[in-house]
């Protein structure tokens, strides 16, 4: 689903060296990790916390529960918004009433993890940009699902590119540094459209699941995306996507189904 347009191509090829790599991450996360292509060629140096995973000593470092840890995590910070007129903290813009709230990135953390450099430090941020967090961190998308990959979807400063390079080679996929990426975003979109179609009544779940694969060859139909990623991801990255294109505006039907 990438555009290649949107690609950059350094002049790399494969690093085969094997690196060390520290990393935080949950359950399923590692699991995804250890059936990896991509990751099973690095020695993987598995944290309990973001203090530990800091404090080992490694080529890289990788937070992925960076988002898990600050927005995403099931039930915590993540809250329908009931009223249009809502106030919110000073920066955010009032929500439909139909929508997700998504935090600001925890600067502590960032300032942590900033401590690492130059090392290349790598964070799971589908939704906040760099700008948003901190110039010389190489954000990921590390949705549940994409981590088997043999390729690693990543956004960076021209710095950080070369550094995640030299771990990753010609596996790691830069693209342009926007909120959602590539595939969370046209993935996120095709969930959101299989709900509205669920609204207007054309067809059951299991249809419009089937139809998908049948039609599409993807492995999953949209709404087994949804559970697999998880519909408050999807919800809260369409929130923010949505404060600059209309055109992302949350189905009703996504929203209801989980509260």
């Amino acid at each position: 689903m990438l555009h290649p347009k949107s690609i950059h191509h350094p002049p790399y090829t494969i690093h085969e060296s094997q690196n060390s790599i520290s990393i935080l991450a949950t359950p399923s996360q590692q699991s995804e990790l250890n059936r990896s292509p991509l990751f099973r060629q690095h020695k993987l140096l598995y944290a309990e916390n973001l203090h530990e995973m800091l404090n080992k000593q490694a080529d890289a470092y990788m937070d992925l529960m960076f988002e898990e840890d600050q927005d995403l995590a099931d039930g915590i910070h993540v809250k329908k918004t009931f009223n249009a007129e809502s106030e919110w903290k000073p920066g955010y813009e009032n929500e439909n009433p139909k929508s997700f709230h998504v935090n600001r990135p925890d600067m502590k953390r960032i300032e942590s993890l900033a401590g690492r450099l130059p090392a290349p430090v790598f964070i799971n941020s589908v939704i906040h940009s760099l700008s948003d967090i901190h110039p010389d961190l190489i954000r990921i998308n590390a949705w549940p699902g994409f981590l088997e990959s043999s390729l690693l979807e990543a956004a960076a400063g021209a710095d950080s590119i070369e550094k995640g390079r030299r771990i990753f080679g010609d596996s790691i996929v830069f693209v342009k540094d926007v909120p959602g990426f590539v595939n969370p975003r046209i993935i996120s979109m095709i969930i959101n459209e299989a709900f509205y179609t669920l609204e207007a009544g054309t067809s059951s779940r299991e249809e419009i699941d089937i139809a998908m694969k049948l039609g599409t060859g993807y492995p999953l139909g949209p709404f087994e995306w949804a559970e697999k990623i998880g519909r408050r991801r999807v919800g809260a990255l369409l929130t923010a996507l949505g404060r600059e294109d209309p055109m992302y505006e949350v189905a009703g039907s996504l929203v209801d189904c989980i509260w």
